[in-house]
């Protein structure tokens, strides 16, 4: 949802690469400038290929989890592109060989509507400008059209009720050249219909005064400085502490992670195949009609790892960070390269573990490094910097910060009164603007192989019987472990009056006392949802109707709301994935697991949000034999 201007300001477009003959690299690899451009050659030169035919979206095409774990060293990597063609309105998914210089897959979509690019933003401004009603709305209001921005979101409107690629439109007024989310002109929003190029609707109700501009802080200066920590040879390949783990940006689901394993004494110990972000999901509270269909999904919409941005070293991220760049296409297939993506560093994490003996009066202690790799995602207001940490003690945790500029609404009001209607939905945060209430909801897919792909997943629920002969001082914390054993059993929520988490535990192995091997997922902060289940968008969102789901293993299920949730009708997804109840136990699962934020809006928050941060960790449990920090 960044405007194309902006987009452009942090990315370069590299116009002049040329393909040319390439070794083949690890399955894994991060596409460079030169893959992409070879993969577009490649496309364009298919008989198949519609002269038409735009690109959405580029990445890595991952192999299959069997065939990369029997023979990763023997296979090739391959790009895989999504692409749209506007004329027939068909979506294709094609796959190259880079160093072949061949199509490996190409496959046509009937009946998807593709993530919504950056690069479509002038086409869809172009249809509003020329409409009549937009601009008649413009004079109205006395708002130069040249001084408005468009900002296009997904339209909700499923496929099977309409065919054509829609979007709707929303807009803020500029103050100084720059895009603001400080001058909504609300009461006006239209439905395009960039298949035809037509607007759709035009939504003008009501007219409301826009905002005096907010006093924006001074853009930081970028310190120059050299990151001190070093990675040889392949920089996808981690290996830190006694971690190790591979990883690629994905367009849809930004940072992934493979191949996660513990070094334990010189023994490789497994721990996941593959981490990474599923689907995020934006409801907002407002319930207007400019507001209701405010229902996004950040990723499948728009795209998490497309939404990345360069991070500055010393002020982003630590002075020490190592960074590399991603590479994206724009809809004719140019090769545009966003430096410093992806960033990884360690740092100190504080107090590792301490003792004082009461009789010698020693201290014992030992302070930690954290290892994270982490992306930030500007998804239009909203700044999302996503994190992996890893810790000395085997933990791994999953952070969010959440931070960026709220979506604000306009209003006649400029003084604040507890007798509003809009209080009701929505704080005042500056004179003429409200701050809708709104979630943000995470999905994050765990496939994890704790030991090996042979896992079960068990809910540990903490508890105190009633008063009788299991409970006779009253003082009883007793443990309830429930094993699932089919996929329709194990959907579950977080239950925090029963300390609630889930272990993920290998079907075999234990330890040396006997305690199976496993990570227990714990959660962190968490939110129910406030979108009734009756509703269109929490349909098309179920997954968020449990914090945990287990699914068996499937290569083609990455998606908590499915591969292409733009336009989707509802059950897409989890719902879809779970219909045939597989058997989970002592199988090769996947673990899905949502957690959600409700951000009660507040004058602080206001021009630019204090970061809010979100997670979960993934502890060992069993896992070793004592802490594994103490050698």
């Amino acid at each position: 949802m960044t405007s194309i201007w902006l987009f452009f300001l942090v990315a370069t477009v590299v116009a002049t690469a040329q393909p040319r003959t390439q070794t083949p690299r690890h399955p894994l690899a991060q596409p460079t400038v030169v893959d992409v451009a070879t993969a577009v050659s490649v496309i364009r030169s298919d008989s198949r290929t519609p002269a038409t035919l735009q690109f959405q979206s580029v990445g890595v095409r991952e192999p299959d989890k069997a065939v990369y774990i029997r023979s990763a060293d023997s296979i090739r990597q391959e790009v895989q592109c999504v692409c749209y063609d506007p004329q027939q309105r068909i979506t294709y998914e094609i796959s190259v060989d880079p160093a072949r210089r061949t199509v490996t897959e190409f496959k046509r979509l009937d009946d998807v509507q593709p993530l919504i690019s950056p690069f479509e933003f002038d086409t869809i401004q172009a249809i509003v400008h020329r409409n009549v009603l937009f601009r008649r709305a413009l004079e109205r209001r006395g708002i130069p059209i040249d001084s408005v921005v468009v900002e296009p979101w997904a339209s909700g409107v499923p496929r099977s009720s309409f065919p054509g690629r829609l979007v709707r439109c929303i807009f803020f007024v500029r103050s100084n050249g720059e895009m603001r989310y400080d001058r909504p002109i609300e009461g006006l929003h239209m439905l395009v219909n960039t298949s035809t190029r037509q607007a759709m609707e035009v939504h003008d109700k009501f007219i409301v005064p826009v905002a005096d501009p907010a006093v924006l802080p001074k853009a930081s200066k970028r310190p120059k400085v050299k990151p001190q920590l070093r990675t040889k040879g392949d920089q996808q390949l981690v290996s830190w502490n006694n971690w190790s783990f591979r990883w690629v940006l994905q367009p849809k689901d930004g940072l992934v992670l493979y191949d996660v394993a513990w070094n334990d004494n010189g023994r490789r110990r497994p721990v996941a195949h593959r981490l990474a972000l599923s689907e995020m999901f934006v409801p907002y509270g407002d319930t207007s009609a400019a507001w209701t269909w405010r229902t996004a999904f950040d990723a499948g919409e728009y795209g998490v790892g497309l939404s990345s941005r360069p991070l500055t070293r010393g002020l982003d991220v630590p002075a020490n960070a190592s960074t590399a760049p991603i590479v994206i296409v724009d809809r004719a297939g140019n090769p545009i390269n966003i430096p410093d993506a992806v960033a990884w560093y360690e740092k100190p994490s504080g107090l590792l573990w301490r003792h004082v003996n009461l009789e010698t009066d020693v201290v014992s202690s030992k302070s930690g490094t954290e290892f994270t790799i982490q992306h930030c995602a500007t998804v239009g207001n909203y700044d999302y910097m996503i994190s992996w940490i890893f810790a000395q003690d085997g933990t791994i945790k999953f952070d969010v910060a959440l931070t960026g500029v709220m979506l604000a609404k306009g209003t006649g009001d400029t003084v604040w009164s507890q007798n509003l209607d809009s209080r009701k939905t929505s704080h005042m945060i500056q004179p003429r603007l409200l701050a809708p209430f709104h979630q943000h909801f995470f999905s994050v897919r765990l496939d994890l192989d704790v030991d090996g792909p042979e896992n079960s997943v068990h809910e540990l629920d903490i508890w105190s019987p009633p008063a009788g002969q299991e409970n006779r001082s009253l003082n009883a914390m007793m443990i309830d472990d429930w094993e699932f054993r089919f996929e329709h059993e194990a959907r579950s929520s977080v239950k925090p009056s029963a300390a609630r988490r889930w272990n993920i535990q290998h079907a075999s192995t234990t330890n040396s006392f006997g305690m199976p091997t496993a990570y227990c997922l714990v959660p962190g902060i968490n939110a129910q949802p406030f979108l009734k289940p009756e509703a269109a968008p929490r349909k098309r969102a179920a997954f968020i109707d449990h914090s945990l789901w287990v699914t068996r293993h499937n290569d083609n299920e990455l998606y908590a709301a499915g591969p292409y949730p733009n336009q989707s009708s509802s059950g897409e997804g989890l719902p879809r994935y779970v219909a045939d109840n597989e058997s989970i136990r002592n199988r090769d699962v996947v673990v899905w697991y949502t957690f959600g934020v409700t951000h009660v809006t507040r004058p602080e928050d206001w021009p630019i949000m204090p970061v809010e941060h979100a997670g979960f960790s993934l502890m060992p449990m069993g896992f070793f034999n004592h802490n594994p920090t103490i050698r």
